[in-house]
């Protein structure tokens, strides 16, 4: 059995246009299975992020088209189905072909030749979200003072109080480089604590000028007093705090444990010049340096919805 998603676009519906049902579909902020593609979900087309409108599956007996792209990928499907592609010209480069204004076209999957580039679509819409309501991303009890936000204390009467030790942090958070850099940080290199309270940020030993930075964009954010731990054994430094509104505010947007780590759906659309702020400081922890020879970087990480998510802001920056 093969699937079928029709978008808003028009491109759906043709006689044999299939996938695999394990086939990996680009949502917005996201990416999965095509089975799992539901009515209203935002996909991402030629022409950008469109609403599906219908799926559905049917039965398919015939021969499959296997292809394999250059850095590793495979994409499975019917004979038929449509790809939108630059098609090769005497060994020119996907550059130079579009410089000679070369435009893309349909082919279907069985003409694809090899040197054919494939197109990966760029959403260029900006969203630039100014303001971070945390009320809006927490899913722990806090009490609300003057538009600042406690932990919870409770006695032995399960009563609930505000603590007198606890410290508040502002309800309203600006999207600041600061900000940018603390999440971009987080996601590399955090960890939340096992009972859910503390934020942890560890880096090299070497690094003592990020832990400070980190150490004051913690108190710029938050307000928090941020703590730096020397671990002789592990050749790291770990900078904390121990507040359970800031740690579940991470965990929520950016996940808890590595293989969940991901950008925040806003985030996908920010003006490219904080996205380049995120992603830079992402990279100060998860990136190896240029290589000589080729000049790139590599970033490695475990999960795969933040691999995608990498990939679509580094095509927004060009």
């Amino acid at each position: 059995t093969y699937t079928e998603v029709v978008a808003q676009v028009g491109q759906g519906g043709g006689k044999d246009w299939c996938l695999s049902p394990d086939s990996l579909i680009h949502c917005f902020g996201e990416i999965k299975p095509i089975s799992e593609i539901r009515n209203e979900e935002m996909v991402l087309s030629h022409l950008g992020y469109k609403k599906v409108i219908k799926t559905f599956e049917r039965f398919y007996s015939g021969s499959l088209i296997k292809i394999y792209l250059k850095y590793g990928a495979t994409i499975e499907l019917t004979p038929d189905h449509q790809i939108y592609v630059l098609k090769k010209s005497g060994g020119r480069s996907a550059k130079q072909l579009i410089n000679l204004s070369r435009k893309p076209l349909w082919k279907k999957a069985i003409e694809i030749e090899v040197g054919d580039y494939f197109t990966f679509p760029i959403d260029t819409i900006v969203e630039d979200t100014q303001i971070l309501d945390i009320t809006k991303h927490i899913t722990i009890s806090y009490i609300e003072d003057n538009k600042i936000l406690f932990p919870i204390g409770r006695n032995q009467f399960k009563a609930e109080f505000k603590h007198p030790r606890s410290i508040g942090i502002p309800k309203n958070i600006p999207i600041s480089k600061e900000f940018l850099q603390l999440l971009g940080i987080y996601i590399a290199e955090g960890s939340i604590g096992k009972h859910g309270t503390t934020t942890q940020l560890t880096i090299s030993e070497k690094e003592t000028e990020l832990a400070e930075k980190i150490k004051e964009n913690f108190q710029i954010v938050f307000g928090l007093k941020a703590h730096i731990i020397i671990s002789k054994l592990g050749h790291s430094l770990t900078v904390y705090v121990n507040n359970p509104i800031v740690a579940n505010l991470l965990t929520n947007l950016a996940g808890k444990k590595a293989p969940n780590k991901k950008f925040p759906l806003w985030a996908m659309r920010l003006s490219l010049d904080k996205q380049q702020i995120l992603l830079s400081c992402y990279w100060e922890g998860d990136c190896s340096n240029d290589t000589p020879k080729y000049k790139y970087r590599t970033c490695s990480t475990v999960s795969f919805t933040l691999a995608y998510q990498i990939q679509q802001i580094l095509v927004r920056l060009g």
